[in-house]
């Protein structure tokens, strides 16, 4: 007996002989009725405790004296069987409703590879100020990875949802349109207890689909995919849906006012994470003219605010202090500019250790005194706040002393930059959590950074 989600619960441990490993494929018959019928059955002996019409046999003879069939029986009877179906009030597939035992795309994976499936939808629901496709990487490579293997891949989207969706999600959905993926609209019913279909697989006119009592599950952000414990996944049967319009790359892409300059980056500032701030702003100030006045000294900055909900780790607060650094430092040695940093309040639920520098912070107060502490480090007073909700958008403005701002918004924030991770680099990204000298700690935070290799992200900067 083990202890889950605070309760007593029996476990079934599946032992495999196997030196290439099985269990894994076996995990789609353990919900199987029949397999345990035929156990029950076996444990339905006349003997005593064991013999070798039940429970020995070659691989179980040397520990024959710790078998009993009857300990087994009053758990694995009829009675337990019966508990295995799935409840009336759950049966939301018409032609049979089964519970699923493997996560999400585990389950996927495992239909695809039977080779009878010619194409994949994705439903895409939920409030859409919650979406946020730059942080769905994993969707995204799902998405390209289902593509690379031929099949069709249509990912659905509610109708009207473009009226309310952001700029930078709709960038992405152009971004997926142009590589062959299906976005298009359809208005997925939910079925009966509230369970939505989430992914389905077309094999002709039908669609094996999986269905979840989860809403999450639906929002395409960082945690898409994931089944959180205590919530349903059921799979069954329906009638493959054909989309109402399947949206074009050029009826995606936002406009984008002549006022803004967009640029994109990949590679480019790959390197040290203590000379990233310059990095960046020479980057910048090549396709920017007034960033390029500011370094030349022509416009001087009066205040620079950073909002990013997903600042959470040692390595992007670096590199955001290092960025905003250099920021104050642009045009030579002036009065240094007023600079706020606001976050989101948030709470680590991972209880293993922190000692990497890309481990989050237990909470938004450890983050906000180690960002601060860093700017006094480095000669500069910044006010760093949390507050309870912000925009999706990670934006940077730049306040001038002609009364004139430079807005900069990244689609991904500076967290698209991402810790080299091999083995030398291993005891270099190791973080002191609760080292005394906080600020100095994460100012001089010593790694180096790299752009993703799966996409670019885009930069837009806006004078007003």
């Amino acid at each position: 007996k083990i202890r889950y989600l605070g309760q007593v619960a029996c476990l079934i441990q599946v032992f495999d002989v196997r030196s290439g490993g099985y269990a894994s494929q076996a995990a789609e018959l353990l919900n199987d009725r029949d397999l345990w019928e035929r156990v029950v059955n076996t444990l339905s002996c006349s003997c005593q405790q064991a013999c070798q019409k039940c429970l020995l046999g070659f691989d179980t003879r040397f520990e024959a004296e710790r078998l009993d069939r009857l300990a087994a029986l009053d758990w694995v009877n009829s009675a337990w069987l019966d508990l295995l179906a799935v409840p009336t009030t759950n049966q939301v597939f018409e032609t049979g409703t089964q519970a699923e035992t493997a996560s999400l795309l585990e389950a996927v994976e495992r239909e695809l590879a039977k080779g009878v499936f010619e194409a994949v939808a994705i439903t895409m629901a939920g409030s859409p100020d919650q979406w946020d496709l730059a942080r769905a990487r994993y969707l995204r490579n799902r998405l390209h990875a289902w593509r690379t293997r031929g099949l069709a891949v249509h990912l659905r989207l509610p109708a009207g949802v473009l009226l309310s969706i952001s700029d930078l999600d709709r960038q992405h959905l152009a971004a997926l349109a142009q590589s062959d993926v299906a976005v298009e609209t359809l208005d997925v019913t939910d079925l009966a207890n509230g369970f939505r279909p989430v992914i389905g697989l077309k094999t002709g006119n039908r669609c094996l689909t999986w269905a979840s009592d989860n809403l999450g599950m639906v929002i395409p952000d960082r945690y898409w995919g994931t089944q959180p414990d205590g919530y349903k996944l059921l799979r069954g049967d329906l009638i493959w849906q054909h989309p109402q319009q399947r949206l074009s790359a050029e009826s995606l892409t936002p406009p984008v006012p002549e006022c803004v300059v967009a640029i994109e980056m990949h590679h480019e500032l790959d390197g040290q994470l203590q000379t990233f701030g310059k990095r960046f702003w020479t980057h910048l100030a090549s396709q920017v003219p007034t960033i390029q006045r500011i370094l030349n000294g022509e416009e001087k900055i009066v205040e620079i605010t950073y909002e990013d909900r997903y600042v959470r780790n040692p390595a992007t607060a670096a590199t955001v202090m290092l960025v905003l650094y250099e920021a104050a430092r642009l045009g030579g040695p002036v009065k240094s500019p007023s600079i706020l940093v606001r976050g989101i309040a948030f709470h680590r639920d991972d209880n293993r250790s922190q000692y990497q520098c890309w481990h989050d912070w237990q909470d938004e107060q450890a983050r906000d005194v180690a960002i601060q502490a860093a700017f006094e480090y480095c000669g500069l007073k910044a006010a760093v706040k949390s507050q309870p909700a912000l925009p999706h958008g990670r934006t940077l403005t730049l306040k001038l002393e002609s009364g004139c701002s430079l807005t900069i918004q990244l689609d991904q924030g500076f967290s698209y930059w991402e810790v080299v991770s091999d083995s030398r680099q291993r005891q270099v990204s190791t973080f002191k959590f609760h080292a005394k000298e906080i600020g100095k700690e994460l100012a001089e935070l010593r790694i180096n950074l790299k752009g993703q290799d799966d996409t670019p992200t885009q930069i837009y900067v806006k004078r007003q």
